[in-house]
């Protein structure tokens, strides 16, 4: 036996080899997700010295210790502490030695014979996420006592904590698992009975709380109270018995509720959805866009044999939605099963869709836009989706106008009223980023619900009031709950009909020193409040101005939206749009798939630009008329429709009823689809197309921004996407098409785009 050493003797001996708080990734070993705290700090701060571990560093005043550490590439381990939260230092696991100049009584520092000052240390550890920097101080991370600081704060964090990681969805990307590892006890010293609860227990229909594995670092209740504004998560009890809860009868119902998974730092909040789904070592994660609203969050899409099993924020992007995204784009995400997808085209034959081959529908359908059974260019449409990438939307008008001849182009979810406004010389949606809407100082909601509809936009608007102490007037919005009510200055509500463009017309009219109008006289609103209103909106420096369009229940006039934008924009501050609702309404617009307008939003009679496109395509020319969606719709039921290509935006939403009623009277309907569909079920040729986690291209969000959508998941060998297909059918038709990759069809748009003045930020 005396070759044998004992068990505990193993453990030391590995234990002693591994480097204390080394070659562990900073957002692992921390437990937050990304950078530093964002805060505000004037260009001409004070600059401060401090020394860490030896390195020294010159930062502003204000900076907190664990910022400066990381600005030197130094992890200190922390749990209660995240970059956009306010400090509170509950965990203490980020204890580090702090010292200070020793000062003479004249107040000139003290120094040794070397003329080196004497730090004078503090006789425990300080919390680095609280204290900030001062000018002089020394900050030891890696000393002997911080070690043993920190080593005892999770031995205490552990006593309680259940030895349950094997089965923990958190398991494998758990910060305290691995900060467990890297500076715990290789066994526990804790004999007594462990704290137990019923677990989990569901505290919203997409997330479980199991209250054993918590650490009561208090991130989800600061998350809920500081960032979204509702104070749905607090601390019960004291002490020993303390544990998360939500109100008696309550559940965490706020439309954010799904970040506290992400910034849990351990595995007592997780998704629902994707309990017990898959590890992360399992996992294939894309970046790409969230496509359930025109805001675009950057996400990470996980998928698990080929399969997406959850959607989290894609760390921090700027100038959209930062760490955050909604529970929408997290949680009603669908991608349908191999065994619900179309994967060989379908024609109707005898009644009857049966399966066919890809080149015999291609001929079919090339027969029938070459115009020999009788169907005219002017019995055509073409009607996409605002689930379209830009490259689909710019490929499928070209196709329409430059091969067929055809100048029925349309997406079904086109607000006319924006079409209008951008006629009037205004603009599809916002002038800036969405992030910038933090900055506004007072904002204007007219008959909107952004908190459903763009919940990213209201995110940055709340931060502005909660922040910067911003005014927020929010007019003619219906709420199940009070979510804008509470943070609004001026709350007006007011009738259905004309009332909302009453109050609008009017508002516009005094900004505009018209006086009172008889709008203002009828709108039912008091003379005073509307005052108030204007008075709070001339003074404002950074205005937002957010209307109803066609989507809501009393949109506004694009006449009057105009007469807003007149008021309020300035040449470094734009916004005054309408609210958009659907995905990539902006970039099919500026792709030109509508019948008005030619790519770059260039009117459709615009000589030069239909110049440049005849030099580019060829000799196909843009037609000068055409349908709309509206009146293609009207155009079916009245029989005068004979041929119509679809595309079908199922699985992110489905096409109304009235809509699919409409179109099954089109005796050639052609539907692009992933899935059969009611819409699919009408059509006379069914066309396997791509899911939006199975495309490569770009979307431009509401405020412009472009961002690169990329495939997360790889498509059934039958499905062809949209680009593919009219490649094909151009080339039957003598027109070809030829683009090597999406980035050149993008590249393109992009070029039309800059011709038209459109400026890409």
């Amino acid at each position: 036996m005396s070759g044998y050493i004992s068990w505990d003797e193993l453990v030391k001996a590995f234990w002693g080899k591994v480097p204390l708080e080394k070659e562990i990734p900073a957002n692992i070993l921390a437990g937050t997700t990304v950078g530093l705290r964002r805060r505000e700090i004037p260009p001409d701060a004070k600059k401060v010295r401090v020394t860490i571990d030896g390195q020294t560093i010159e930062v502003p005043e204000g900076t907190l210790i664990i910022e400066a550490a990381k600005m030197l590439g130094i992890d200190i381990p922390h749990f209660c502490y995240h970059p956009r939260l306010e400090p509170v230092g509950v965990c203490r696991q980020c204890l580090v030695e702090v010292g200070m100049p020793r000062r003479n009584p004249d107040g000139t520092i003290a120094t040794d014979e070397q003329g080196n000052p004497i730090i004078q240390w503090m006789p425990k550890p300080q919390p680095s996420c609280t204290m900030t920097v001062s000018d002089g101080m020394v900050v030891k991370v890696k000393s002997e006592a911080a070690e043993a600081a920190r080593r005892a704060v999770m031995e205490f964090l552990l006593i309680n904590h259940p030895l349950d990681c094997p089965v923990c969805d958190r398991g494998g990307e758990c910060p305290l698992q691995n900060a467990a590892f890297v500076q715990g006890r290789p066994y526990s010293r804790f004999t007594e009975q462990k704290r137990t609860f019923v677990k989990p227990i569901a505290i919203s229909p997409h997330i479980a709380l199991d209250r054993e594995r918590c650490i009561m670092c208090k991130r989800c209740i600061r998350f809920c109270d500081e960032i979204v504004g509702e104070k749905q998560l607090e601390q019960v009890e004291r002490g020993w018995h303390s544990y998360i809860a939500v109100a008696e009868g309550e559940e965490l119902d706020n439309i954010f509720s799904g970040n506290v998974i992400d910034i849990c730092p351990v595995g007592a909040l997780t998704n629902l959805h994707y309990r017990f789904a898959a590890r992360p070592w399992e996992l294939k994660r894309t970046e790409t866009v969230c496509p359930k609203c025109p805001i675009h969050c950057s996400i990470f899409a996980d998928c698990r044999f080929n399969h997406p099993v959850r959607f989290v924020p894609a760390g921090e992007n700027l100038r959209v939605n930062d760490l955050w995204m909604c529970d929408i784009g997290r949680f009603e995400q669908r991608y349908p099963h191999i065994e619900h997808r179309i994967i060989t085209p379908l024609m109707r034959v005898d009644g009857e869709l049966q399966e066919i081959g890809w080149e015999r529908a291609l001929d079919a359908l090339a027969e029938i836009l070459r115009g020999e059974e009788q169907v005219t260019r002017g019995e055509m449409a073409f009607i996409g989706t605002a689930a379209m990438t830009n490259e689909e939307a710019y490929l499928f008008q070209r196709f329409a106008r430059g091969v067929v001849g055809c100048g029925s182009v349309d997406f079904i979810e086109r607000d006319p009223l924006v079409s209008e406004l951008v006629k009037l010389g205004g603009k599809v949606g916002l002038g800036v980023d969405v992030y910038a809407l933090q900055k506004t100082d007072c904002a204007l909601v007219l008959g909107c619900n952004i908190y459903r509809h763009l919940p990213i936009a209201w995110l940055w608007i709340l931060q502005a009031v909660k922040k910067r102490g911003a005014k927020l007037i929010v007019v003619g919005v219906t709420e199940d709950k009070p979510r804008m009510k509470r943070w609004a200055w001026k709350w007006i509500e007011i009738g259905t009909g004309q009332w909302l463009e009453k109050f609008a017309n009017a508002l516009a009219g005094i900004l505009a020193g018209e006086g009172t109008s008889e709008d203002a006289l009828a709108c039912g609103v008091a003379i005073e409040t509307l005052a108030e209103v204007a008075e709070a909106l001339k003074k404002a420096e950074r205005p937002v101005v957010i209307c109803a369009s066609s989507d809501d229940p009393q949109p506004i006039a694009p006449e009057t939206v105009m007469k807003l934008r007149q008021v309020f924009v300035k040449p470094d501050w734009d916004a005054v749009c309408y609210a958009l609702h659907h995905s990539n309404a902006r970039g099919c617009m500026e792709a030109g798939l509508m019948p008005d307008f030619l790519p770059g939003l260039r009117p459709i009679n615009d000589e030069a630009m239909r110049l440049v496109l005849r030099r580019l395509w060829g000799d196909g020319t843009p037609p000068q008329n055409g349908r709309d969606a509206k009146s293609a719709l009207e155009a079916a039921r009245s029989g005068e429709l004979k041929f119509a290509w679809v595309i079908d935006p199922s699985p992110v939403y489905e096409l109304p009823e009235e809509i699919v009623n409409a179109l099954a009277q089109v005796p050639y309907l052609v539907v692009s689809a992933s899935v059969r569909t009611p819409l699919a079920e009408k059509a006379w040729l069914v066309l396997p197309d791509l899911t939006f986690m199975e495309k490569n291209g770009s979307y431009t969000n509401w405020a412009g921004t472009v961002q690169t959508v990329r495939r997360a998941v790889e498509p059934p060998s039958g499905a062809r996407s949209i680009a593919r297909v009219l490649t094909a059918l151009s080339e039957r038709l003598g027109k070809p098409i030829r683009y090597p990759t999406p980035k050149a069809v993008l590249t393109e748009l992009e070029h039309l785009r800059a011709l038209s003045g459109l400026v890409r930020r």
